[in-house]
């Protein structure tokens, strides 16, 4: 047999505050200020800082690729040393 269930009676509290679903960010659930911050504009760099960021991205990119190619190169060449003592050639 099946219990009678109650009729919900909506009190007016709030247990869940949901107003900010409509914008699922992180940050929304640590921020004290729950007003809604307006969009800065967007920073404009010089030629000179672009072109420094561009050769940092291109300096770092540079060195886990070669990071990647020694190791690979590294495993390589341990194989075949490996292989080499086995076959005793």
């Amino acid at each position: 047999m099946m219990k009678n269930k109650k009729d919900y009676e909506d009190d007016g509290r709030v247990i869940a505050d949901m107003s900010d679903l409509d914008r699922p960010s992180i940050s929304n659930l640590f921020r004290k200020n729950r007003e809604v911050q307006t969009e800065e504009e967007p920073v404009q760099y010089t030629k000179e800082q672009t072109l420094w960021a561009v050769l940092g991205a291109l300096k770092a990119a540079l060195l886990v690729g070669f990071a990647y190619i020694f190791g690979l190169g590294s495993v390589i060449l341990l194989m075949y040393l490996f292989f080499k003592k086995i076959t005793g050639q």
